[in-house]
């Protein structure tokens, strides 16, 4: 599944991860102890990709909001720079 930031307040496509892709509204991810103790939530959502010529494309994937971290997604694959 694609992933995308929204640090900047635009969204930006900073990479992809292996959530399938028929998951909905949230991914939970455990990190330590029970997994209803302490885990790291990831909303999964629309977002909209704006093209240089005023046309837009939406497209499905996580939504990280400022502060979440990508590295805790499985198979977290950062865009090739």
């Amino acid at each position: 599944m694609k992933v995308f930031s929204k640090d900047t307040g635009e969204t930006r496509l900073i990479g992809r991860c292996d959530i399938p892709e028929g998951t909905v509204d949230v991914y939970d991810v455990p990190l330590f102890g029970s997994s209803k103790i302490r885990m790291e939530r990831f909303g999964i959502g629309e977002a909209n990709i704006f093209r240089p010529d005023g046309s837009y494309l939406t497209e499905r994937g996580v939504l990280l909001v400022p502060g979440q971290d990508p590295h805790l997604l499985p198979g977290w694959q950062p865009l090739a720079s």
